[in-house]
């Protein structure tokens, strides 16, 4: 999931858990919020988040 943020920048703030389809606004889907996992996928990645 990308938005926009408070400076008019698109940021990535969550990732697709589960679906049913992709690009349908229709079809059920479910979210992981990034920011709790932020120091894990910084410390496993290398790049930081922010």
């Amino acid at each position: 999931m990308v938005c926009k943020d408070e400076n008019g920048r698109f940021k990535q703030f969550g990732v697709t858990s589960w679906g049913l389809r992709s690009n349908d606004k229709n079809a059920p889907a479910i979210y992981v919020n990034i920011i709790f996992h932020q120091e894990w996928i910084e410390s496993i990645t290398g790049i930081p988040l922010t």
